[in-house]
This record gives structure tokens, C-alpha cells and sequence, in this order.
């Protein structure tokens, strides 16, 4: 934390409080058009709902009923694959329900100090004392894949400045 500021929530999410405008107005824009084009999608079998409750009401009167014969033609694949799938999902739940809920109740282990964390990338414990104070940090690696060091990452527009005491 760099003192003088407050701190930083971790992670850093986008709430309503700090959404950008241009991403309100995306989302209202594109919610809409998925709608017109439900809308668009399913505008037969409105209508017909349409057709079915106005007056004289529970009766076709402008709309032709559907061929069902040939409606159940077209998806009785899909019908027979997504209930394929599902059963096989639900099966695979059912035997593996031991394994997969087993892993949720596991405890966490304990924090790492900074000393054992310096230690394990091979680093200064100050350099990691710095950087964990840093708002965005950038860690820079050698040809062999070890940490180098640690210097500030910079947000968009912002100028770059370099941390220099890396061992």
C-alpha cells in the first residue's frame, strides 16, 4: 500500500459505482437487440398465442395451426441428443459425487510469509516488500525463467517509472 492513499480492493471489480458509461450503454444496447431478435425468432408461435386468446377466444381464427407431425420431424434428433446428454451429465454426477464434492471442504493452507516467499522465487525479501506495496506490478524474469525483480506496472496513459533495487 503506498501510504497517503487509501488502500485497494482486491480484486479489482467493475461495480455499478465505477462502470464506464460507453459499458452501460453496450449493455442496455445489446440486451435490446437480443430481445428484438427473440422476438423476431419466435414472432410465429406469439402470433398464434395471439390468435388462440383473442376473441372468439380458445380458437384459431387468421393463424393455421402448426404441422406437428413435421415440427416433431425436424427436432426429434436434437430432442433425443439433449436428453442424451443430460442423461450421461446426471449419470457422471451421480458416480463421480464423492470426488467432486470431496475437494470443496478441503482447508486452505496457511499464508506464505514474505521471507518464504522471497525464498522461493530466489529474490530479496525487500524487493518483495516492495513490490507487494506497489498497485500494479510487473515482475520481470531472467533467460532461465527465474524472477529478476519487480518494478511498478503503469495503468493505461501513465508514465513508466523503474524500481531499481533488485538483487
Amino acid at each position: 500500500m503506498i501510504p497517503g492513499q487509501p488502500p485497494h480492493l482486491w480484486p479489482p471489480l467493475i461495480t455499478a459505482a465505477r462502470l464506464p458509461r460507453w459499458m452501460f450503454v453496450r449493455d442496455v444496447a445489446l440486451t435490446i437487440l437480443a430481445w428484438i431478435l427473440l422476438g423476431w425468432l419466435l414472432r410465429d408461435p406469439i402470433y398464434l398465442i395471439y390468435d388462440f386468446f383473442r376473441h372468439p377466444i380458445l380458437e384459431l381464427t387468421t393463424a393455421q395451426p402448426p404441422d406437428w407431425v413435421m415440427l416433431w420431424g425436424r427436432i426429434r434428433g436434437f430432442v433425443i441428443l439433449a436428453a442424451s446428454l443430460a442423461g450421461a451429465l446426471t449419470l457422471w454426477a451421480f458416480v463421480n459425487r464423492k470426488p467432486v464434492t470431496a475437494g470443496s471442504n478441503a482447508p486452505q493452507p496457511p499464508a506464505l510469509t514474505v521471507a518464504q516467499q522471497a525464498a522461493r522465487f530466489g529474490v530479496e525479501q525487500s524487493a518483495v516488500e516492495s513490490a507487494r506495496e506497489f498497485r500494479i506490478t510487473s515482475v520481470n524474469f531472467r533467460e532461465d525463467g527465474t524472477v529478476a525483480g519487480f518494478e511498478p506496472g503503469r495503468a493505461h496513459g501513465a508514465t513508466r517509472t523503474s524500481y531499481q533495487g533488485m538483487g
